[in-house]
């Protein structure tokens, strides 16, 4: 069992079960990004982008859960009001989360989610971990974090200020970018007006994210030889993603997709191994 930390709020506690593997269970109009579910049956969008697991408010009125606080909660499509509430015991693969406090907010109005979707779960969640991602086989795999350490592994970098998620640099011929792991992201999101090279425009993509703008237009173009953490992936149709200086770069499934991943969270390190993917799986 493990104590998680999480700044102001409280403590998440973590019982762990046996290791577990969990099957992505995408609904039929998100086919492209990864849901779990928990040992109720309810869905969850599994997003290691968020730093925080959010709630619809329809789970928390199922529930009967009271609210309270606000909170801003900034994303692709602006920022929206959201308030909070404590969940009961969580059970994802036989390990059962307790103390979780969750964002509120209704999500299909705030989100690029649809009804039926319970919440997102977040970064203060998966940390507590050993993470294994096949995102080509539709696979999660949750463990509790043993002592030894990963055999081949390389590291990450925490993002900056809470540590919570996990960043890989990304190289694309001689620049180098540090994006963070975003499992959220159909596509790489990359601020390509700050690439020194040239690019190729190949067309525009409507981009919708946490916010109430509805989203917005963005231009996309190809990347040839892009390399994650040194390793090759394949041809990537990049979302040009014009951001604030603090907002990092996004590493999307177009990419994680060419590999198996493992993550110890504790130690800051990753294993990956490259999957056979076809050079059209990260067309928009």
């Amino acid at each position: 069992m493990i104590w998680l930390l999480v700044g102001c709020h409280p403590p998440v506690h973590i019982a762990y079960g046996p290791p577990s593997t969990l099957a992505v269970s995408a609904p039929a109009t998100d086919a492209r990004r990864m849901y779990v579910l928990d040992d109720a049956g309810r869905t969850w969008f599994f997003d290691t982008g968020y730093a925080r697991t959010t709630c619809d408010d329809d789970l928390v009125t199922t529930l009967g859960l009271p609210t309270f606080g606000h909170v801003r909660v900034r994303g692709t499509s602006g920022s929206v009001r959201a308030a909070k509430a404590d969940l009961p015991p969580l059970g994802f693969g036989g390990h059962v989360v307790s103390d979780l406090r969750c964002t509120v907010r209704d999500l299909p109005t705030t989100s690029s989610l649809g009804p039926g979707i319970s919440g997102v779960l977040g970064m203060d969640v998966l940390r507590g971990f050993r993470l294994g991602l096949a995102p080509a086989r539709g696979e999660v795999h949750l463990e509790a974090p043993p002592g030894s350490p990963l055999v081949g592994a390389a590291p990450f970098r925490p993002t900056r200020g809470h540590g919570f998620g996990a960043m890989l640099p990304l190289t694309y011929g001689d620049e180098r970018l540090w994006a963070l792991v975003d499992t959220g992201a159909t596509t790489t999101c990359i601020d390509a007006s700050r690439l020194r090279r040239e690019v190729d425009e190949v067309g525009e993509v409507h981009v919708r994210g946490s916010g109430t703008s509805g989203g917005r237009v963005m231009s996309t173009w190809v990347a040839r030889g892009v390399r994650v953490a040194g390793q090759p992936v394949p041809t990537l149709y990049v979302v040009s993603l014009p951001r604030p200086w603090h907002h990092p770069d996004l590493l999307g499934l177009d990419a994680l997709g060419a590999f198996e991943s493992t993550w110890d969270f504790d130690r800051r390190e990753v294993v990956l191994t490259p999957v056979a993917v076809s050079e059209s799986s990260g067309r928009l």
